[in-house]
């Protein structure tokens, strides 16, 4: 039934968004995490909430140095664990240099590095594809003061109020209200129907 819109209470338990991510990382010597941040940037894991830069804790990540884990620092960078080593050129370019240098100072390794994200670490866009049987999630919105303004499309009308949630929930407490556009710009002042989501 297409007028058929899906109540707040069908929102699943938080434990339904909790997912184990695996990205490629690099062991890097503690002493030069600031230099390789800058060098790395653009290859470097940014997400919200999340920290590029962690401790390695299991010693046997460290070839060769397993006593030593206090000397080293794990980079998370972002791409596929796969085919990020052969298709970046920014990080076959460094790792190359690295390499030649290897022999005055201490080696800089390839790793993974596994982040388990939940709700809470998802953009809205993210919580939305987990959540919504549609092709086009809506994940743009216009902010007017404390209200947000989407235009949803017919067909994802009955999760309108799981739109409204996942948007007010993500943006809290810059967002206070959720709206949807109804109906057509008809008048000369460029109003138009909304309804609370």
């Amino acid at each position: 039934d297409p007028s058929y819109v899906y109540p707040v209470s069908s929102f699943p338990q938080l434990s339904f968004f909790e997912i184990h991510q695996t990205y490629p990382a690099l062991l890097i010597p503690a002493k030069r995490t600031a230099e390789l941040r800058n060098t790395l940037s653009s290859v470097i894991l940014h997400r919200p909430k999340i920290r590029s830069v962690v401790a390695v804790t299991d010693p046997s990540d460290i070839e060769g140095e397993e006593d030593d884990i206090k000397k080293y620092r794990k980079l998370i960078l972002d791409g596929d664990v796969e085919s990020v080593w052969e298709t970046n050129e920014t990080l076959r370019t460094f790792l190359q240099k690295e390499n030649e240098l290897q022999q005055l100072q201490q080696k800089i390794q390839k790793s993974t590095h596994t982040i388990q994200l939940g709700y809470a670490d998802l953009t809205v866009e993210e919580t939305l594809r987990k959540l919504l049987p549609v092709r086009e999630i809506p994940s743009a919105f216009e902010i007017v003061g404390h209200i947000a303004h989407v235009n949803l499309r017919t067909e994802v009308l009955p999760f309108q109020l799981i739109v409204g949630k996942v948007i007010l929930e993500k943006n809290t407490p810059r967002i206070q209200t959720v709206v949807n556009k109804v109906g057509s710009i008809d008048t000369e002042f460029r109003t138009f129907g909304m309804k609370v989501i």
